[in-house]
């Protein structure tokens, strides 16, 4: 069972969407407690299994030496701020769980947990797509607003995060040709299906990644007809659900966004414990923008709108400290959306807290795993193995495009997995080493 480590993977990137789903149906309220419980039986799994496995994670390779001074900047940059307190406050305490322990889970796996990763989410998606249908009875009010499913607001992004995830585990469904044709004709139902609620949670950020990445990957693989066609049938379910049948969402609504509050707008940042060195770090402003510019998040009034004004938050936040940055998790002290704002990218966010040393070097880890996984893509031999390293790459691409969407490097786990994974990949083509293959 320890070695099985599809378990802890599933568990990291869509433990907490399944266990809200589970506590919303039996009645009881999901609980902080529960969150950390989740998490730590990921980090004591992970552990035991890197012990055990030390000899296959050592020597060192680049992309772990890249990935290990990407946390240190992290970690020192908290200690520098506000001592060890700041490791467990704010967005910081998700550092261990969802990037250091996803990373070194990843490192662990090897193919066949990447496969074994595939057949647990074909099931899981039958499981939620179960769950989506039954909140849709219960609670018909509550499955036309975009922000509540299973009683939780912004469910949906997690929702569709597991959705394009399911979308792309179909997608690179190896295709046997002893198989009648209607294993493919059942397969294309499923595409649809899964493509469908991805537009009816109206998961328009994963859904565009999970687009422009199957797109770019079946070009990769331009000679299999097999991709061509299940391409079609997903962008045709996709712009059929979106211009046409809608499903319940009113789908002009979705760039709508509630409205939220900035009490803590004012709000000082924590006491810096290097007083002397206060001089490193730019004074803090308010939005850089000015106030004025803050008026797209106070009024809602469209995702889209909300993101220009963060990413240009983050370029002028960069060029305060272009070097060294202003610091991790401070960028919301000179943004409209406050004290544990964050840019929604997370190589802007990058850039911006850790400077250029930060940003080039989360640029540099991105790069270097998506060549290592474009090597295994190349490097495969048989169908399996070909649709198996696609699926990989697809994964990766997801996760980064979708963390420029979403994301804050202090959670990225699916991204840091797949760094990981390209990581084992790199350290067993260099050592020789098929045992952990």
């Amino acid at each position: 069972m320890l070695n099985k480590l599809h378990y802890p993977s599933f568990l990291i990137l869509f433990g907490l969407i399944f266990g809200l789903a589970i506590s919303h149906y039996l009645s009881f309220l999901w609980s902080k407690w529960m969150t950390i419980l989740l998490y730590m039986i990921c980090l004591i799994w992970t552990f035991l299994i890197t012990i055990k496995q030390r000899s296959h994670l050592l020597p060192t390779q680049d992309l772990d030496k890249l990935t290990f001074f990407f946390f240190f900047l992290i970690t020192i940059g908290l200690l520098f701020d506000s001592g060890f307190r700041g490791l467990f406050t704010g967005h910081a305490r998700y550092f261990l769980p969802l990037l250091i322990v996803p990373y070194f889970l990843g490192r662990a796996m090897c193919r066949i947990d990447l496969i074994q990763f595939m057949r647990l989410i074909t099931y899981a998606t039958f499981i939620m797509a179960c769950l989506l249908l039954l909140n849709y009875w219960i609670e018909i009010q509550a499955s036309t607003r975009r922000w509540s499913f299973f009683g939780y607001d912004h469910s949906p992004l997690l929702i569709a995060n597991f959705l394009v995830i399911s979308l792309v585990t179909f997608f690179f469904q190896p295709y046997v040709k002893k198989k009648n044709h209607w294993y493919e004709v059942i397969n294309s139902l499923l595409l649809i299906g899964i493509t469908c609620l991805l537009v009816w949670v109206s998961g328009r950020g994963w859904l565009l990644a999970g687009l422009i990445t199957i797109t770019c990957v079946t070009i990769l693989t331009f000679r299999n007809k097999v991709l061509w066609y299940r391409l079609f049938v997903v962008w045709f379910a996709a712009v059929v659900s979106i211009v046409f049948l809608k499903l319940g969402v009113g789908y002009k609504l979705l760039l709508t966004t509630p409205e939220v509050t900035f009490e803590g707008l004012n709000l000082l940042p924590p006491r810096n414990i290097f007083e002397g060195l206060s001089f490193l770090r730019p004074p803090v402003t308010g939005p850089i923008l000015g106030e004025e510019s803050c008026e797209p998040l106070w009024k809602g009034i469209n995702s889209v709108a909300i993101r220009h004004i963060l990413y240009l938050e983050a370029f002028e936040v960069f060029k305060l400290s272009p070097i060294i940055g202003v610091g991790p998790g401070r960028i919301g002290f000179y943004s409209c959306n406050g004290p544990g704002g964050f840019p929604h990218a997370t190589l802007l966010q990058a850039f911006s807290e850790l400077g250029f040393i930060g940003g080039l070097c989360l640029l540099s880890i991105a790069t270097y795993s998506g060549v290592s996984l474009l090597q295994y893509y190349l490097a495969s031999r048989g169908k399996n193995d070909e649709f198996l390293a696609a699926f990989a790459i697809s994964l990766f691409l997801i996760y980064f495009i979708g963390d420029q969407i979403y994301g804050n490097f202090f959670m990225m786990p699916g991204f840091a997995l797949m760094c990981g994974f390209a990581a084992m990949l790199n350290s067993t083509r260099k050592t020789g080493d098929k045992s952990n293959a």
